[in-house]
């Protein structure tokens, strides 16, 4: 999360992810109304792709004298989001920042329906 799907490619890969998941709560509609339970979650996606044919990670890359370091095979996406079920279906919305080591890119917004593993 927090990077376009097939932003990166390679012959080899690594992945971890970790989760923290905040407590239920309820929200109650009208009176009537069905409850909605919500949980929140926040977590930090990381990936290392090798290039093409070397087999190798390259996991940072210097610009030159005073530029910042950049990750260069290894992608981190960080984020948050919220966690209910609709109509007895699953339902996840999650929001990522992409993170290459010195600059927090634009969000992308993730909508899924089902299970969680």
């Amino acid at each position: 999360r927090g990077y376009r799907l097939g932003a990166r490619s390679g012959t080899a890969y690594a992945l971890v992810n970790a989760e923290a998941r905040l407590p239920r709560v309820a929200l109650v509609g009208a009176p009537s109304g069905p409850v909605l339970p919500l949980q929140g979650v926040l977590f930090a996606d990381i990936a290392a792709f090798s290039g093409p044919g070397n087999g190798r990670f390259r996991v940072v890359t210097s610009g030159g004298p005073g530029a910042p370091r950049r990750l260069d095979d290894v992608l981190v996406g960080v984020g948050g989001g919220l966690r209910t079920s609709v109509l007895g279906l699953p339902v996840r919305a999650d929001i990522g920042w992409p993170f290459d080591g010195a600059v927090v890119g634009s969000p992308l917004l993730y909508l899924s329906l089902g299970a969680e593993f």
